[in-house]
């Protein structure tokens, strides 16, 4: 499990009174944490747990989520997260928990001091209310009059109480998923540092002409009432939920599933480029401004699949997306942005792509995709994704801004090596074919053929499309898959589930019930092969499946002629988590055929996603953790579907 899967298992607890929902580094080490009784019932207060940097609690979360393979212990892990949690629920215990958060301030810290351990009535912890946002929020009579030259008043969004939004979930130091009275959900952006970005941020968003690629205008600006201000002051505002995830979720593996490569297709790549460069031609033309912080957090997919543009702060990005040299210039740029001059900032259109931090990122991102083929071979198809997205944007971007004059001719020397510096970088040559990596996903392939994530990909297909439901008690299931098109992906053939209990038939299991599908289709009307192209055509295929076959499935593989076979769990692997098998390897019964080296698989690989697999058959004799889906019943070998939407 991961840090924040781990975090958050263990604030199940029905007693406690607070939540830690995710662990963060981005600035300083921190969990968010959140009251939870009845926690549909407080506001986004943003509040986090702060970790001394050289803590041991801090550099033990930190090697964690850093590492697949830190050598952090996950039992290490849950008594630092037991220790906090205790520690929060032992502070609040003697108070009126909803009246002290009714004044604290947005953002505040919990500070915790790790070398203690909790005796009598010491926590070891601390509030320290963050007074100092405060003193610089302003109320929205004064940002009217300050935004007058930008933005007339009748065009500005109504307003909303802080204290009637309802909290959801925690997606970064100050943005929450909340509910509106209304029952609608939508995005609550705050501040916990700056507040000068974020009303830097709302001016930008409210000025600038729409567009279906950038952040749509703010529906409601939040005010809320706090001690010592005659008006109610602006906390923040609500913008629109974009259901699909950032672009770094689609990059990277989701922190609450196992490790799984999804495949981009090639005309999404294409859509996705196009739709950034038409948002940033619109930022540098029209809007009459520009982003500073172009990465792959900051761009997010929306119900259509389509790319938009967010977080228009425009004062940088933080140290987790810089280089070492930049990060003194970042700091003196934060100090600046806080100055009592903030609200007259002149609104300019940067000159970004011939900046010294575009500049000396797009170098650096060219030189790790060189490296990621070489040391990171697992990541190189994510690397390579995101360097061509985002080299392609530039160009395009490049050329629109040198179209209008509003370049100078030095930037474009420097910046089309660069560009085209990327396009090298993410080149792989293969049977000597020279492949655009990033637009085909045809990433560096390994000694088997196909890439390592992509076999992941398909044993993932195999523990979910192939099978019924999440957590069917058999969850033994089989996809077959033709490599040999031409698509970098694969083209699924067919699938095959454990069929026994619902048919009566003993033999029916996954890889059988796949074969037996592929073979129905071949003679079909979709393909109308004969009986004999029916049996050639199986020498061309991929047969993925969850679990090791059985002495039957393996001989049927053999007998089939499979170009190859992958499995995940292994029988040794079942056997130890309960399983009736017969002990007998699929490798050695397919490499018992005797006169049969015209069907030998070129490829027997096993342990191929191995992770995930084993949550399918570790619930039902071992008592595990159920399936991504599923929830416990009553019975240790129970596990029920959950009801979409319901969580």
């Amino acid at each position: 499990m991961t840090v924040d899967a781990i975090l958050r298992d263990v604030s199940k607890s029905p007693l406690s009174s607070w939540w830690l929902e995710k662990f963060d580094t981005d600035v300083v080490p921190n969990i968010y944490v959140s009251p939870v009784q009845s926690r549909l019932q407080y506001p986004a207060y943003h509040l986090t747990c702060y970790l001394e940097p050289n803590s041991h609690y801090a550099r033990t979360l930190t090697t964690a989520s850093d590492s697949k393979n830190s050598g952090i212990e996950e039992r290490e892990i849950r008594e630092i997260a037991k220790d906090i949690l205790s520690r929060l629920n032992k502070w609040s215990m003697r108070l009126d928990l909803r009246h002290v958060l009714q004044g604290v301030t947005i953002g505040s810290r919990f500070r915790l001091d790790d070398t203690n351990g909790m005796t009598g009535d010491v926590a070891g912890i601390w509030l320290a209310p963050n007074y100092e946002l405060h003193k610089r929020y302003l109320p929205m009579s004064r940002l009217t009059e300050l935004w007058k030259p930008y933005i007339a008043s009748s065009e500005l969004p109504p307003l909303i109480d802080f204290n009637v939004l309802r909290s959801r979930r925690r997606l970064h130091n100050s943005i929450s998923e909340v509910l509106l009275p209304s029952g609608e959900v939508v995005i609550f952006k705050s501040v916990i540092r700056v507040v000068a970005s974020m009303y830097h941020e709302m001016r930008e968003l409210l000025r600038m002409p729409p567009h279906p690629n950038i952040m749509s205008r703010p529906q409601y600006i939040v005010t809320r009432r706090v001690s010592g201000a005659e008006q109610p002051i602006v906390c923040g505002f609500i913008l629109r939920y974009l259901p699909g995830g950032s672009l770094l979720e689609w990059l990277t593996t989701n922190q609450s599933e196992p490790a799984v490569y999804h495949p981009l297709l090639l005309q999404t790549k294409i859509k996705w480029i196009r739709q950034i460069i038409l948002a940033l031609g619109h930022l540098y033309g029209p809007a009459k401004s520009f982003h500073s912080a172009l990465r792959p957090d900051n761009i997010v997919i929306d119900e259509n699949d389509n790319i938009v543009l967010v977080d228009f702060e425009q004062r940088g990005s933080s140290r987790r997306w810089q280089a070492p040299p930049l990060w003194r210039e970042d700091r003196l740029s934060q100090v600046a942005a806080d100055n009592p001059d903030w609200a007259e900032s002149r609104i300019l259109a940067t000159q970004d792509l011939y900046g010294i931090g575009t500049r000396t990122g797009t170098y650096c991102q060219w030189i790790a995709t060189l490296v990621a083929g070489i040391a990171l071979p697992e990541e190189a198809v994510s690397i390579q994704t995101t360097t061509i997205c985002f080299q392609c944007a530039v160009l395009g971007a490049l050329v629109v801004i040198t179209l209008r004059g509003s370049i100078a001719q030095p930037g474009v020397l420097i910046i089309v090596p660069l560009v085209f510096g990327g396009f090298v970088a993410t080149q792989t040559f293969e049977q000597g074919t020279t492949n655009l990596v990033g637009l085909t996903g045809a990433a560096s392939l390994n000694s088997y053929g196909t890439h390592g994530r992509l076999r992941e990909y398909w044993i993932h297909q195999a523990n979910t499309l192939a099978l019924s439901h999440p957590c069917p008690f058999a969850a033994f299931g089989s996809v077959i898959v033709n490599h040999t098109t031409g698509n970098p992906q694969g083209t699924l053939i067919c699938t095959g589930a454990n069929q026994n209990s619902r048919t009566g038939n003993p033999t029916l299991h996954g890889e059988m019930a796949a074969i037996s599908n592929c073979s129905s289709l071949f003679v079909s009307s979709a393909y109308n092969m004969t009986p004999a192209e029916s049996l050639a055509a199986f020498k061309q295929l991929t047969l993925y499946t969850n679990a090791e076959s059985c002495p039957m499935c393996a001989a049927a593989v053999r007998w089939a002629g499979l170009r190859e076979y992958i499995y995940g769990v292994s029988i040794k692997e079942l056997i130890e988590l309960g399983w009736g098998q017969l002990d007998i390897g699929s490798e050695e019964v397919i490499g018992s055929g005797v006169g049969m080296r015209d069907k030998d698989p070129e490829v027997v690989l096993g342990g191929v996603g191995r992770e995930e697999s084993k949550r399918q058959f570790g619930w039902q004799c071992a008592g595990g953790e159920c399936p991504a889906g599923c929830e416990r019943g009553e019975g240790i070998g129970d596990c029920l579907p959950v009801e979409r939407g319901v969580v």
